[in-house]
């Protein structure tokens, strides 16, 4: 009983780093564009990311809980360390303002835990997962431009007044909104999903039952996260990147939403702040890449590299030490 009260506090305490820091910035699109104010943005992803890993999660959280060990031996009290690394790891980003991949740094946690307990790494599937924060961030790219090419030169070019311009800015306002809650919707279907699934290796220490009272808990924490401590980061996608429109905000959020939802589908933990930094990177080369600041890019990129070796060392090392004392 113990450890299932250390394991809810644990996953609340992930969910509340994945509100501040990833959830943060992808809502911080909207939130950045006055499309909707951070109250509005705190309901919103509060009950669509709590949908997203309940209905729409499994696949994911298999990956995670059950695909990248070949023998997944994880006692309770390891899950919970493990969780409680990534969640410590994603409070240092936040500190500093850097959006980082809460699934790198999850799977990061895991392999270094495999290394640490001799368990067998599936190759196969950690090259597929590794794969897919490369591929993903570049469709994110190819669709936030594709979407606003086709927005901007069918809907946008079409308007020779700023009046009519405005007008049509607002009707894009009201579509962010939409798209927001598809991004809400992705995210937790993969985030939540992914720091759920390491417990659902715990067999048979966590039922069923206890799985979805966990999503449940991520979709709370991720709200109070995003609502306490978000502001630190929200700004870094919004604006840093490149100054959006209302019509850049909402193809860049509908891009990353269906970018995210298709590996969803095929199971594989995704960064949707990996998916969101290339779709905003997309609808920014309409305009121009001179109007791209790069090396905000360039700084979020580089701490991406570091993610995975770091947090499998560190989390090595701790298991290690775990494995000697408990």
């Amino acid at each position: 009983m113990l450890l299932l009260v250390l394991a809810v506090a644990v996953m609340f305490f992930v969910a509340w780093n994945i509100g501040a820091n990833n959830a943060a910035n992808v809502m911080g699109i909207s939130v950045g564009s006055g499309a909707l104010s951070l109250r509005r943005a705190v309901v919103l992803v509060f009950a669509l990311e709590i949908c997203g890993a309940v209905f729409l999660g499994d696949s994911v959280a298999r990956t995670v809980g059950v695909g990248i060990l070949d023998s997944y031996g994880m006692r309770m009290i390891e899950a919970i360390s493990v969780l409680f690394l990534v969640g410590l790891f994603i409070t240092v980003a936040s500190y500093f303002r850097v959006p980082v991949s809460m699934t790198q740094v999850l799977v990061g946690c895991v392999v270094g835990y495999g290394f640490a307990t001799s368990s067998v790494l599936n190759v196969g599937v950690v090259l597929g997962v590794a794969l897919s924060w490369l591929v993903s961030p570049l469709l994110g790219v190819v669709f936030g431009f594709v979407g606003y090419y086709v927005v901007h030169r069918w809907f946008l070019s079409h308007f020779s007044n700023m009046h009519d311009v405005g007008r049509s800015f607002g009707f894009f306002a009201g579509l962010e909104v939409v798209s927001c809650a598809l991004v809400a919707f992705a995210q937790g279907a993969n985030n939540i999903a992914a720091a759920v699934g390491v417990f659902s290796g715990v067999v048979p220490a966590v039922s069923l039952g206890s799985i979805f009272g966990l999503k449940l808990v991520g979709g709370v924490g991720i709200g109070i996260g995003m609502a306490v401590w978000g502001y630190r980061v929200i700004q870094t996608i919004s604006s840093r990147i490149v100054v959006m429109n209302p019509a850049m905000c909402f193809v860049a959020q509908f891009a990353a939403a269906f970018v995210v939802l298709f590996f969803t589908f095929a199971g594989m933990p995704v960064s949707s702040v990996h998916v969101v930094v290339g779709t905003v990177i997309g609808v920014g080369l309409i305009s121009g890449a001179r109007t791209i600041h790069w090396k905000v890019i360039y700084e979020i990129v580089g701490s991406w590299v570091f993610v995975l070796p770091v947090s499998a060392f560190v989390s090595f090392l701790f298991v290690r030490g775990l494995v000697v004392f408990v």
